[in-house]
């Protein structure tokens, strides 16, 4: 099935009728669930992708960690689990989340820009999140994105996201605001306006856990205003006389900063984008709690993973 919509609000609500009225039964690892199979989701206004104006409260704290690790190449527990209050501990290996995306996608986007400033005609700028390993050993954290996928047409920035499985009720609102996040900072770098965001998942389910939750969110419609989304337009002001590669980085590397909460920033402003810049900056990063204070936090420059002092899984030289 296709749901097209200008906003993610109104696209949410919809999906989770059809999947009240429509869903059939499926019980996955013993856990019974209402699914539907192979929906595609267009949302047209990238402005308004964010699940905001409904009964389902999406946490701010959630979607900007998700959003700024997926930008900046990183990942790390302590810090969902701050945001999340320990929920992601649980899909930990050996405490590491192994299916984090920013890690797996740092050097692609990196490609991915290359590609399109040099042919924006590309069909090509594919990211893929599965790199074919995931079910060689078990895991609690098989990553439910399979790719990504930039086109520019009518000089916009198009993103498509391939799930092969998507939970309604918990991660579909925080998905898409953190993938449109990452369409909006690519589409700043590239120096064009975003596009539609378009969102296909081979499972979309509910589990029945939580049916009595959404029949209350069904209940209440549209009409609710809980917060800003993580990632706001224009949130990230680049100056157009730097390539686009130059542009990625120091969006990427402003964001990175953000997470490590050192607030410095990587951005050539104007002098009049500055106040704007350092306002929006710390707007962003007072929804990201900070790392246990007690640490000596840095990126290992080669598995991406935010580590307390020299990364025990990296041979070589673990700080950039």
């Amino acid at each position: 099935m296709e749901v097209t919509g200008s906003n993610g609000s109104a696209v949410y609500l919809e999906l989770l009728q059809h999947l009240v009225d429509c869903g059939k039964p499926a019980v996955p690892r013993g856990q019974p669930t209402r699914e539907l199979l192979d929906v595609q989701v267009i949302i047209k206004e990238p402005a308004s992708v964010h699940v905001l104006e409904t009964a389902r409260r999406s946490p701010a704290s959630i979607a900007a960690t998700e959003a700024a690790h997926l930008i900046a190449g990183v990942s790390s527990l302590e810090q969902l689990d701050s945001a999340s209050g320990g929920r992601f501990s649980r899909f930990a290996d050996h405490g590491r989340l192994r299916g984090a995306y920013g890690p797996r996608a740092y050097s692609q986007l990196e490609r991915v820009i290359q590609l399109l400033s040099g042919d924006p005609d590309s069909r090509q700028a594919a990211v893929s999140i599965w790199n074919g390993t995931e079910l060689a050993a078990p895991s609690k954290d098989v990553p439910c994105t399979i790719s990504l996928h930039f086109t520019i047409r009518g000089g916009k920035l198009l993103m498509r996201t391939s799930m092969r499985s998507n939970d309604i009720f918990l991660g579909f609102p925080i998905d898409i605001e953190m993938f449109a996040a990452l369409q909006k900072t690519v589409a700043a770098a590239l120096g064009i306006p975003a596009g539609q965001y378009t969102h296909a998942v081979g499972s979309l389910h509910l589990y029945d856990r939580d049916l009595e939750r959404a029949m209350l969110i069904l209940s209440a419609g549209l009409g609710w205003q809980t917060r800003e989304p993580a990632l706001p337009d224009g949130a990230l002001p680049l100056v157009t006389d730097l390539i686009p590669g130059q542009r990625w980085r120091s969006s990427r590397q402003a964001v990175e900063d953000i997470v490590m909460f050192q607030f410095g920033t990587a951005l050539y402003l104007e002098e009049d984008d500055w106040a704007g810049w350092k306002e929006w900056q710390h707007q962003f990063a007072g929804c990201i709690p900070h790392l246990p204070q007690h640490g000596t936090w840095q990126v290992c420059s080669h598995c991406r993973y935010i580590t307390d002092g020299p990364c025990r899984e990296c041979d070589i030289e673990p700080f950039q």
